[in-house]
């Protein structure tokens, strides 16, 4: 049994990241408190991402798993000071019955399944975990980048039609060393893929509104004043 008046962290496990793993982390990291651990009953994942779209146009609504939560947090109810998730929502309904909450912590980037507005009402914090897919997105545009410059996709598509290109087709592809390239937003993302065309030297120009000039520094990255301009 929880000690009375022991800080309880509540973690919400889904399929991608379930409390197998969340609680292990968290006690990897050096917490000595309380916990309990409910994993998501949703299906499968093509059911986790319908509802996580739902989200994202949405926001979290309702009381996913009601009854199973409320039966399982009952003794600890006054307790629970934090929850932890990733795609498991957390709707103002859900804030109701935790009333000594004071954080919310996701181990996404994206905060599309937590009430924000009624958090902030509470004065709940929210921690949320930027960049974390920037790398793997980055990866995957440079790849998109490389994809486009030599018709890769066109070349396929000819070779399955037992097609062979002729010459001046294939003059139209290009390698992607030394083009100039423009980034749209400068975010972790684009930082991402700005270090990754160094080794391409391409000559980069970026807009972002937001810019933090010091992501610029060591990367031969030149910043312009408009979208137009870029």
């Amino acid at each position: 049994l929880l000690q009375e008046g022991l800080s309880v962290i509540l973690f919400l496990g889904d399929l991608v990241v379930p409390v197998s793993r969340l609680v292990p982390e968290f006690e990897a990291l050096g917490y000595v408190g309380g916990s309990v651990a409910y994993q998501w009953s949703i299906v499968d994942n093509d059911e986790m991402v319908r509802a996580n779209r739902r989200h994202e146009l949405h926001g979290p609504v309702g009381l996913t798993d009601g009854p199973q939560l409320a039966e399982l947090i009952a003794p600890v109810r006054e307790q629970i000071t934090g929850v932890v998730t990733q795609f498991f929502p957390v709707s103002r309904d859900f804030l109701d019955e935790l009333p000594s909450l004071r954080f919310i912590g996701t181990v996404r980037s994206g905060t599309h399944n937590l009430d924000r507005v009624a958090a902030a009402e509470r004065g709940i914090e929210i921690c949320n975990n930027p960049g974390r897919n920037a790398p793997v997105v980055a990866d995957f545009t440079v790849a998109l980048m490389l994809a486009a410059c030599r018709g890769v996709a066109v070349a396929y598509r000819a070779l399955t039609d037992e097609i062979w290109l002729p010459r001046s087709a294939r003059q139209e592809f290009r390698t992607l060393g030394s083009l100039a390239v423009g980034l749209v937003g400068y975010g972790h993302v684009g930082y991402q893929v700005a270090r990754l065309l160094r080794g391409f030297e391409c000559r980069l120009r970026v807009y972002d509104p937001y810019l933090r000039p010091h992501l610029l520094e060591g990367l031969d990255v030149i910043a312009v004043a408009s979208l137009q301009e870029l």
